[in-house]
């Protein structure tokens, strides 16, 4: 439903497929818009929830894909690698001044929370930006990702063996 709704609402670099659609993307990214929110989180506290229940909100147009995760592991790639995952301006310029309405466009990228250089970046980038920092009562939170292990076939201990083992499992990387 959300790549649907992206299509619908930015159609030009999405209908293009594969290397080329980041090459149209990149090529257009002066025209673009940077973020005006950012979700960040740790895993499995709602980020996906929040970032597709504000993907419905009719003046929200959501980054493509979800986690682009320049301020972590693509910052190399520079400003128009990101501005390319977003709106044209003028789509928001034609939605405020002709429809009258608002227009806000962000992404989801949980890691920016955790990763060491993200904050300082960010803040460089995008100093008014607003942040949505969800978090999860830790022991809900440790289960849900034991589940989430499980389901992908990379966990096969219990819950409880797998706590046990986790001071050695981290000592280890």
């Amino acid at each position: 439903m959300i790549v649907k709704r992206a299509l619908k609402r930015h159609p030009a670099p999405y209908l293009i497929k594969g290397g080329i659609q980041l090459t149209f993307g990149t090529l257009t990214s002066w025209m673009r818009m940077m973020p005006d929110f950012l979700i960040i989180g740790a895993q499995r506290c709602g980020t996906t929830s929040l970032f597709n229940y504000l993907s419905q909100h009719p003046d929200i147009y959501p980054s493509f894909p979800k986690e682009v995760h320049y301020f972590s592991n693509y910052y190399k790639k520079g400003t128009a690698w990101y501005r390319s995952h977003f709106p044209l301006t003028w789509q928001k310029k034609y939605r405020e001044l002709v429809q009258g309405r608002k227009f806000m466009t962000g992404e989801a990228t949980p890691y920016y929370f955790s990763h060491p250089h993200a904050p300082r970046r960010i803040f460089n980038a995008l100093p008014k930006v607003r942040l949505f920092l969800l978090l999860r009562n830790p022991v809900d939170r440790a289960f849900s990702h034991y589940q989430y292990e499980v389901k992908m076939g990379i966990e096969s201990l219990s819950f409880e063996e797998a706590i046990d083992k986790e001071e050695d499992r981290l000592s280890m990387n």
